[in-house]
């Protein structure tokens, strides 16, 4: 059978190797891999052990996976001790995951559905010690009880972000989009980097917190 060629399928260099001309292409394969890669434990991990995934990657992920059985196993990631690279790909795919089941890949029209949504997702107590989640998105994200300290969360986007009997101990918070998140019974110890007036301003914030919070971000 002829092969027949697609402008939008490949391309090959002087040397004869090919590449993907429609990054479409590239990123379902490699969703199709990542999917593939969740029937084994060491294989998953292996896979997450990379930058952190693209969102469009992840979309692919979300369209093959009809039964939903990666959830667990990245539940099971984000619940074991912290390993680089492979909790952040776990949370960051938990993330997108919800989104796109709440149909919000571009912007979120529903706070609050989101925020159920992560809730329903994010295992509790999350382990993150030192994770780097540098501009990382988790608007309208539910963190409750999740390990965060000493992680790096620079310009991170935690708009609308519920942050309940969480660790935030030493977390780095510089230029983080922090616009109505929701503090409540939360570990702070010194948070570095804050904007401290801006925090004050722009957080809702419950029990201790409310009374507390000027000196904690002293």
């Amino acid at each position: 059978m002829n092969h027949v060629y697609h402008p939008l399928s490949e391309k090959r260099d002087d040397d004869g190797q090919f590449s993907f001309m429609h990054r479409s292409f590239l990123e379902f394969f490699l969703a199709k891999h990542l999917y593939q890669a969740f029937k084994n434990k060491e294989g998953i991990k292996k896979c997450l052990n990379t930058t952190r995934f693209d969102r469009k990657v992840i979309f692919f992920l979300y369209l093959l996976d009809q039964q939903n059985c990666v959830i667990p196993s990245l539940q099971d990631i984000l619940t074991a001790a912290y390993e680089k690279n492979i909790s952040e790909n776990a949370l960051q795919i938990l993330y997108w995951l919800a989104r796109f089941e709440c149909d919000m890949e571009d912007t979120i029209s529903d706070v609050q559905k989101m925020q159920t949504m992560t809730d329903k997702l994010f295992p509790s107590k999350m382990r993150l010690k030192k994770a780097s989640l540098q501009e990382i998105n988790l608007e309208a994200a539910d963190l409750k009880q999740a390990d965060l300290s000493q992680a790096d969360l620079s310009q991170a986007n935690l708009i609308h972000a519920i942050i309940q009997k969480a660790n935030l101990k030493n977390t780095i918070l510089k230029e983080a989009k922090l616009d109505q998140i929701e503090l409540k019974n939360v570990e702070t110890g010194k948070i570095k980097n804050v904007l401290r007036n801006r925090l004050l301003k722009n957080t809702k914030t419950y029990g201790p917190m409310r009374k507390n919070l000027k000196t904690i971000l002293n």
